[in-house]
């Protein structure tokens, strides 16, 4: 009788540990899913809000919080990832920054030059340094927890084409890119002129 009792809670907690890791797994994928549906929606509107203006290609400015620079407060609902961290946002230019009028903060030791222009009420970043992967329009950086501290510098692409984060940054979020030529293709063909 002791047996079988000792091997009805033997049974039972590990249906029950199972079930939690279950459940935390299916916690994990829900996240993945939702955190790919915004960041199609945020590229979307990245796509809708770029401003070609004599051939360039200039990327809307975000807004500085908690010393990580994010999308855009017109960017309503689409700010932060499923579990509620900020998405870092890098913006970059075409054109070398000759006279910056701004700074896009990452941290207390990494940030980098810009110039903006308004356009009916909306700063673009016109100018800022290069991109650390060329081509790079901008970053979309979504990181594991609110205490990592990402940085633009730290984007790379690996042999296989994917972006990913390297140095202080990596193992720390995922990373998604806009390029130049996907935006300039994306105008070319009609879509959101």
């Amino acid at each position: 009788m002791l047996k079988f009792v000792f091997l009805a809670v033997f049974v039972l907690g590990t249906i029950a540990g199972g079930s939690q890791v279950l459940i935390n797994n299916m916690l994990r994928a829900t996240m993945t899913v939702e955190d790919s549906a915004k960041l199609r929606a945020v590229k979307s509107r990245l796509e809708q809000s770029v401003r070609v203006v004599s051939g360039q290609v200039m990327m809307p400015l975000g807004e500085e919080e908690d010393n990580k620079h994010t999308l855009p407060s017109f960017f309503t609902g689409l700010r932060n990832s499923a579990n509620g961290v900020k998405i870092v946002y890098c913006p970059y230019s075409e054109r070398d920054v000759l006279t910056a009028s701004s700074v896009i903060s990452m941290s207390d030791v990494d940030e980098y030059d810009i110039t903006t222009v308004s356009v009916q009420g909306v700063s673009y970043v016109s100018e800022s340094i290069r991109p650390p992967v060329p081509g790079v329009a901008a970053a979309l950086i979504l990181p594991d927890r609110a205490s990592s501290d990402v940085l633009c510098s730290d984007l790379s692409i690996d042999a296989n084409g994917n972006y990913e984060l390297v140095g202080d940054s990596a193992g720390q979020g995922r990373v998604y890119a806009l390029t130049f030529s996907e935006l300039r293709h994306i105008r070319s063909v009609g879509i959101f002129k």
